[in-house]
């Protein structure tokens, strides 16, 4: 079966084409319309789950006309081994190939999308605790090399990461969440605190004194005589106790 232009070209001809990309005019279009009228096809009407549908189907390819020519099953081949997305099947890539990615996917997203990073529900209470406790400013959203920390703290040079609980498999944090922290420690030579959301909401002074962090109120240290200071200033920050 031969498959022919409207000006009777076969298919693959210079001229099959010809028309392709060129704008009509209103009465090409009309004429177009009106020598298409009466015309009606065998699938009119059916639905692709009629059976009708599936037989002719069948038909077609047990008489070869789905069937692709050597030179097409050929070029399909050559497409497919040359697959951009099939030649990394199985290989890796290197962390500088993954940073330019991170990178070049951002700076598409926020200009095709005007996006912004995700904030996690209680991430914004507990950077505001933080940024009260340490008495100086936590960047929020920080960005560096295509990621975005919770918070950074410039003046101590100290990165904070709120951990919600589908960051852990098996109560262990997840290779990426790991090997993301290398890679932001490696690029701002940083301390590197992570928060469990559930162990901070559940005892918030406790878990600030554990986190080693140079705490300050005021211009006091966070010791044994201040304690109460820094659990009103929490209270004060997070709303309420979280017991």
């Amino acid at each position: 079966m031969t498959n022919k232009g409207l000006q009777g070209f076969q298919k693959g001809h210079p001229q099959y084409n010809h028309n392709k990309g060129r704008k009509q005019s209103r009465e090409q279009i009309e004429k177009n319309r009106l020598s298409h009228i009466g015309i009606k096809v065998w699938n009119d009407g059916l639905t692709k789950s009629d059976p009708r549908i599936s037989k002719q189907v069948e038909k077609r390819m047990r008489e070869g006309k789905y069937a692709h020519t050597e030179k097409t099953k050929h070029i399909l081949s050559i497409r497919t081994t040359n697959n951009p997305n099939r030649y990394w099947l199985g290989k890796h890539r290197s962390e500088e190939d993954k940073k330019r990615m991170r990178i070049s996917a951002w700076n598409y997203i926020r200009k095709t999308y005007n996006a912004s990073p995700r904030v996690g529900r209680n991430e914004d209470k507990i950077m505001n605790a933080i940024q009260t406790t340490l008495n100086t400013p936590v960047e929020r959203n920080f960005y560096v090399d295509g990621y975005f920390c919770d918070g950074y703290c410039k003046e101590l040079n100290i990165v904070f990461e709120v951990d919600e609980e589908y960051h852990f498999v098996n109560n262990q944090l997840s290779e990426k969440d790991l090997r993301r922290q290398d890679n932001i420690i490696k690029t701002l030579n940083c301390k590197f605190i992570r928060i469990r959301e559930r162990d901070f909401l559940k005892n918030s002074q406790e878990t600030l004194q554990s986190l080693g962090i140079p705490v300050v109120v005021g211009n006091s240290s966070l010791n044994d005589g201040c304690t109460q200071e820094v659990s009103s200033l929490l209270d004060k920050s997070m709303g309420g106790k979280y017991d």
